[in-house]
């Protein structure tokens, strides 16, 4: 009896070890009760939030300052600015670990650490609600973890007006902890950090509500601009920083991007790029290779540069829409030079002058920030993600401005927050200082137009210039006979079939009868096609027909082309065989030759035009050819005249005989005569 007593009591005691052997924690992972425990631990799950939530692209292309071949879906519009089904930016994996890191990070032992990384990752969920209020509005808010089986997970979303109170919220707590240090840390968040991130969104919140029109329950949209103030004023009375200035106006601007290491004076946070370490960002290369997209600044950012007097370049009374890029750049705000390639160009550490190259820039205006060195990155600083250079988060010059926007838009911005604000970086490049009184009495009309920048061209302007500055020129209008519908939808060119009035116009003007739209019939390219506008544009369009315009006439007419040293090659009006190619409108008399003749044998009067033209001619010329013995078209009256003189000079040319086809003619008839 006693040994089954013994032997029942080692039973249940082996029971009990067994229980304990089998609440054991799984040996293939760190869960979060073991994890969260040291500063160490804090930091390294927190720094993902550094790689993936901070901008890291040098240039902004979702907006018409900066253009690409290949527009993105959202500038494009249309049907192609859709919401997704996946992605499209409503990803949530950064805000869980967010969540995560703040529902376990007290049991970290170390209590100032605690602190630190509690702020941090408020910064971060402010920062992470930004891109997503920006990009959707109303979005659902969480700030605790959620499992897969939640169902929070399939909660509406919140009000714009919940998040940002929140973002509010979160930002000012991680201001205002202490966690965050008010020492300089370019490459780690601080307080000033902090406080630039609340002035930035809540300079976009408020401006976004004011002119959409938004007003919600909670506050409007003069709360937002108000704390966008205080929190850039905060930076400019308390924090360290201060605007990078060597004293050299022509450079300083650029070197500040271009520079291997961020300006610890300027740049509040940065994004660590190194040669050593073998971490780097695409920004050279971006702007030099042409398998890049070839991104180009538009002329709507160009024309908002001062000139260097400080006054504004649409206000230039010198015809400034049309002048040539030398002129146009000219007298310029300092700052124009150092952002786009200009005449006098060298790059860094480069002795040869450069200008913008039209291979890799589809604009021509071509950036230049953010060029290194030739030397930079081992020597291979222009190949594909080789720069190195520090990437700029918030800088100071930054917070300057949107203290000064947030001001004006409140109504409330005064001289002397000009003379801290943006006179301070106007005083970096040595440009004149803004007076607020002055520039109230003659505001900017060009950005303040309807337009926003984009002014239609005033016509009757035009001709008026061109008549004052070629006199002996008689004009013909012809403006009231075009509309949208005489042009291609892929291309910027006329559609034949509708521009008969438009040749008839021009023949009546100068005294030629030429046939009606009765004499035509109406021909259909086999193969349809897209334009130029869409191919040099990078848009996705549908294709649509060519049509050509044929008659008796024209059937009889010879054509000639000199090309190539003014060697003849006869052609046909309509290069039919050309329709196969990727630009098929060059059938129009083989596209824009140097110089082409038309000679109709059977014209009524022996009347001759010397058409200067560019390609729209090409299509237009046929429409003429039936009032006039020849017709000769040039590209520009410069080269044009050269080769007419050559052609009467020359000996040999196509003959007019039905049964001579030489080049040198035994008829004597020679195709081309005196024009």
């Amino acid at each position: 009896m006693k040994r089954l007593i013994i032997l029942a009591a080692t039973l249940i005691a082996g029971l009990s070890a067994c229980d304990s052997l089998l609440d054991k924690e799984p040996l293939d992972r760190v869960t979060q009760f073991d994890y969260f425990k040291t500063r160490s631990d804090l930091e390294l799950f927190s720094n993902p939030f550094y790689d993936n939530l901070l901008d890291k692209t040098p240039y902004d292309e979702q907006n018409d300052l900066l253009v690409q071949m290949t527009l993105s879906d959202v500038l494009y519009g249309g049907d192609k600015r859709t919401v997704p089904n996946t992605g499209g930016g409503w990803s949530w994996g950064n805000l869980r670990r967010i969540n995560t890191l703040l529902e376990y990070v007290d049991q970290c032992e170390d209590k100032k650490a605690v602190t630190e990384y509690t702020a941090l990752a408020k910064f971060f969920r402010a920062a992470f609600y930004f891109d997503k209020v920006k990009r959707f509005g109303d979005v659902p808010w969480y700030e605790v973890q959620l499992g897969s089986a939640d169902e929070a997970l399939y909660k509406p979303r919140d009000s714009r007006e919940l998040i940002m109170t929140n973002m509010i919220k979160d930002i000012d707590e991680a201001i205002n902890s202490g966690g965050l240090t008010e020492d300089i840390s370019t490459y780690r968040v601080n307080k000033w950090a902090a406080l630039a991130l609340k002035a930035r969104f809540c300079l976009f919140e408020g401006t976004y509500r004011k002119y959409h029109g938004i007003n919600l329950e909670g506050h409007d949209y003069t709360y937002y601009l108000e704390e966008a103030a205080k929190a850039a004023k905060t930076i400019i009375d308390e924090g360290p920083y201060k605007l990078y200035s060597t004293k050299n106006p022509d450079k300083d601007y650029m070197m500040l991007f271009a520079q291997e290491n961020a300006s610890t004076e300027e740049y509040i946070l940065a994004i660590r790029n190194s040669y050593e370490a073998q971490v780097y960002h695409n920004a050279t290369a971006y702007t030099l290779l042409p398998t890049q997209g070839r991104p180009g600044y538009t002329r709507k950012f160009i024309n908002m540069y001062l000139m260097k007097n400080g006054t504004a370049f649409t206000d230039r009374t010198d015809g400034w829409q049309t002048l040539p890029f030398t002129e146009e750049v000219k007298d310029r705000d300092p700052r124009l030079a150092q952002s786009i390639r200009t005449p006098g160009y060298k790059r860094i550490g480069a002795k040869r002058v450069q200008g913008p190259d039209l291979g890799v820039t589809i604009t021509g205006y071509q950036p230049i920030k953010f060029v290194q060195d030739t030397t930079a990155s081992g020597g291979q600083i222009d190949r594909n993600d080789r720069s190195t250079c520090d990437m700029p988060v918030f800088r100071y010059a930054e917070v300057l401005l949107n203290y000064a926007e947030a001001k004006a838009e409140l109504g409330t911005l005064t001289q002397d927050d000009l003379t801290i604000s943006v006179n301070e970086i106007r005083n970096r490049v040595e440009m004149p200082a803004l007076n607020m009184a002055e520039a109230n009495k003659n505001p900017d009309w060009y950005l303040s137009s309807e337009e926003y920048g984009y002014p239609s061209l005033d016509y009757g302007e035009l001709f008026q210039y061109m008549r004052a500055h070629t006199p002996p020129m008689e004009y013909v209008d012809i403006t009231d006979l075009l509309s949208l519908e005489d042009y291609y939808n892929t291309d910027s060119h006329w559609r034949q079939e509708k521009i008969l009035d438009v040749a008839q116009r021009l023949a009546g003007a100068m005294g030629a009868e030429i046939d009606g739209p009765e004499a035509y019939h109406v021909q259909r390219l086999a193969r349809p096609f897209t334009g130029r506008y869409a191919i040099q544009m990078g848009l996705t369009m549908a294709w649509e027909d060519l049509y050509y315009l044929t008659s008796p006439t024209l059937d009889q007419c010879l054509v000639a082309v000199y090309d190539q040293g003014g060697r003849p090659q006869r052609k046909k009006v309509y290069e039919v065989a050309s329709g196969h190619l990727n630009y098929p409108y060059v059938l129009f008399l083989s596209g824009s030759k140097g110089l082409v003749t038309v000679k109709n044998l059977q014209a009524p009067m022996d009347k001759n035009l010397i058409l200067f033209r560019d390609s729209y001619g090409s299509s237009l010329a046929p429409l003429l050819a039936s009032g006039y013995r020849t017709i000769t078209c040039g590209t520009s009256p410069a080269t044009s005249w050269t080769n007419i003189l050559t052609l009467r000079t020359r000996t040999s040319s196509f003959c007019t005989a039905p049964s001579c086809s030489t080049t040198v003619c035994p008829c004597g008839d020679f195709f081309a005569g005196d024009p």
